[in-house]
C-alpha cells in the first residue's frame, strides 16, 4: 500500500532513458519530463516533486524543490550532486549494474593495446604487411594486472582477468589478506603500496570513485614508476589521474599507452560537439584509445538501472527502505 495519498511525483530529464522508464511504471508514479532540470522552465516541474532522477543536482534545483524526498542518481558517480544543498530529510541513491559492460570494455581495450590492434589496422590499410609480422605478439596469459579499487567493477574485472590466466593484484583501502582469497586475487595491497604495485604491473586499471582522497591518486611519481611497456586504462573519473602527468607520460612514451573513457572536460548543457575532453592534445597521440565515457553504456546496464529506479520509486511510495543509499534521509 502506498504511503502517499496521491501518485509519487517524479521529475526526470527527457531522453531515451526517461521514455523507457515511462513505459514501464505503474499508477503509483506520476512521471514528469523536462528538456532541462536546471533552468527556469524546470521550476514548475520541481515545485512539488517528490523525486528527481538526474546525474546532477545543484543548489538552484534544490531551491525549486521544497518537497523533495529523494535524489536518484542515474549512475554510480554522485560527483555532480551538491550534497550540501540538500536538507537532511532528502535521501540520495545511486545506481550500478554496469560492472559487466565496463569489464567487457576493459578486456576489449586491454587486448587492443596488447596486440597493437589500431596501429596494425592503420598500417595494413597503407599496404604494410611486415611491421607486425616481424616478431610474435604478446598474450595476456601470465601478465600482471593491477586493479585500483575493488568495488563491483574491480571484482568483476578480477574474475574475468583470472579466466585469461592473468596474475591479478588488487588495491584497496582495506588490504586484508583474507579478502584476497575471497576475491580470487593473487595479492591485495593498500593505497600506500601503490608505487610498488604499478611498477610490477603490465596493465593498471583505475576503478576507484572520485573523492578528496583519490583526486590525483596517480601522478608523476606513480606513472614514472610504471614499466615502459605498461598500459593504463581509466574507467573511473578523469581527475583520479593527474591530467598533465598522464599526457606527458604518454607523449614521451614513459608508458606504452592508455585507454581513456573518462575525461577532464565535458560538454555543458546544450553542447554536443566540438568540446575537447582535455586541455592537452591526447587526440594527437597514437598510443591512446579515446572513448566518450561509454564503457558501461550497454543494454544490460540500462536494463539493470531501470529496474533499480523502479524499485526505489516503489519503495519510497510504500515507505520501505531504499537500495543503493549514498546519503540516507533523516528527520
Amino acid at each position: 500500500m502506498s504511503a502517499f495519498s496521491r501518485p509519487l511525483r517524479v521529475v526526470m530529464r527527457e531522453g531515451n532513458l526517461a521514455q523507457q522508464l515511462e513505459a514501464t511504471i505503474g499508477d503509483e508514479i506520476d512521471l514528469r519530463l523536462g528538456a532541462s532540470l536546471d533552468d527556469d522552465a524546470a521550476a514548475p516541474l520541481l515545485a512539488d516533486a517528490d523525486v528527481v532522477i538526474s546525474s546532477e543536482f545543484t543548489r538552484e534545483m534544490a531551491d525549486k524543490a521544497p518537497n523533495l524526498k529523494l535524489v536518484q542518481c542515474t549512475g554510480t558517480g554522485v560527483n555532480w550532486i551538491d550534497m550540501s544543498a540538500l536538507p537532511p530529510s532528502v535521501a540520495v541513491c545511486n545506481a550500478d549494474g554496469h560492472e559487466v559492460g565496463v569489464t567487457e570494455y576493459v578486456i576489449m581495450t586491454m587486448i587492443a593495446l596488447n596486440r597493437d590492434l589500431l596501429d596494425m589496422d592503420r598500417r595494413l590499410r597503407n599496404g604494410d604487411w611486415l611491421a607486425h609480422r616481424s616478431e610474435p605478439q604478446r598474450e595476456l596469459r601470465g601478465r600482471t594486472l593491477a586493479i585500483l579499487g575493488m568495488g563491483l567493477i574491480g571484482r568483476e574485472i578480477a574474475r574475468v582477468a583470472s579466466v585469461f590466466g592473468m596474475r591479478v593484484t588488487g588495491v584497496s583501502r582495506r588490504p586484508d589478506p583474507a579478502r584476497a582469497s575471497v576475491l580470487g586475487l593473487d595479492a591485495l595491497a593498500g593505497i600506500d603500496d601503490l608505487p610498488s604495485v604499478v611498477s610490477n604491473a603490465d596493465f593498471v586499471i583505475v576503478a576507484v570513485p572520485l573523492n578528496d582522497e583519490t583526486v590525483g591518486l596517480l601522478g608523476v611519481d606513480e606513472l614514472n614508476a610504471m614499466k615502459p611497456t605498461g598500459y593504463i586504462i581509466n574507467i573511473a573519473r578523469g581527475p583520479v589521474i593527474d591530467e598533465a602527468a598522464l599526457y606527458e607520460a604518454l607523449n614521451t612514451r614513459t608508458i606504452a599507452g592508455a585507454a581513456i573513457d573518462v575525461w577532464y572536460q565535458y560538454p555543458g548543457e546544450g553542447e554536443q560537439d566540438g568540446v575537447a575532453p582535455s586541455q592537452y592534445p591526447f587526440h594527437e597521440l597514437d598510443n591512446v584509445i579515446m572513448t566518450p565515457h561509454v564503457a558501461g553504456l550497454t543494454e544490460g546496464t540500462i536494463r539493470k538501472r531501470l529496474e533499480q529506479y523502479r524499485e526505489n520509486l516503489r519503495r519510497l511510495a510504500r515507505a520501505e527502505p531504499l537500495i543503493n543509499v549514498v546519503k540516507p534521509a533523516s528527520n
